[in-house]
């Protein structure tokens, strides 16, 4: 991981898994914009962000772990790594998967932890308006997310209508999230890639 790349060079690694139809954890939508970047930033690198390892301890509070495809090892990949390890909060990072993806570990900053205490409770629509702004910026104009911090009635009748139950009026409109899906598993990725195929 630190060699040298020059700007017509990389190194190019097949890779074991499909990600291009995993599915975005909430952790990816809803903290990992909070390091300052959007999700477009980390493409084509970025698998997803997670609250733990279960190979390590599991959930791990007030930590923020972003996985990243080494897949093709260029000059965007070293700046992104470059960018990670110089960021607030920046930890740690280890190669997983035979070195073909590398997981980034970091402390929420102190400046995110209401939005972090608020993401765990599935409060949406109590999240500073500062990590509302940065979570929202570079979203496209159909994106659900404003709507999720506004408790959008749009939203509100999308779940009545699928759940056929009426959502009481200070009811959230998104899903809490399930700690299962946001801490990472690299035997469930490996599993629902084969099923993919």
């Amino acid at each position: 991981m630190d060699q040298e790349i020059t700007e017509n060079q990389s190194i190019t690694k097949p890779c074991l898994i499909d990600f291009k139809d995993l599915k975005a954890t909430k952790t990816t939508d809803f903290m990992l914009p909070l390091l300052g970047f959007s999700k477009n930033y980390y493409t084509p690198f970025l698998i997803n962000a997670y609250l733990g390892d279960v190979d390590l301890k599991g959930y791990e509070e007030n930590k923020l772990f972003i996985l990243l495809s080494n897949h093709k090892m260029n000059l965007q990949h070293a700046k992104i790594e470059d960018t990670l390890k110089s960021a607030e909060g920046f930890e740690d990072y280890y190669d997983i998967l035979d070195s073909r993806c590398t997981m980034f570990v970091f402390s929420i900053a102190e400046s995110n932890l209401e939005a972090y205490k608020q993401f765990m409770a599935g409060k949406y629509s109590l999240f500073p308006e500062d990590a509302i702004v940065q979570i929202c910026k570079g979203r496209s104009e159909t994106s659900s997310m404003p709507h999720i911090f506004l408790k959008d009635t749009v939203l509100k009748i999308y779940w009545e209508e699928k759940t056929g139950a009426i959502l009481p009026k200070e009811a959230e409109v998104w899903p809490i999230l399930n700690l299962k899906n946001e801490v990472f598993n690299k035997k469930t990725l490996i599993i629902n890639s084969k099923k993919r195929k």
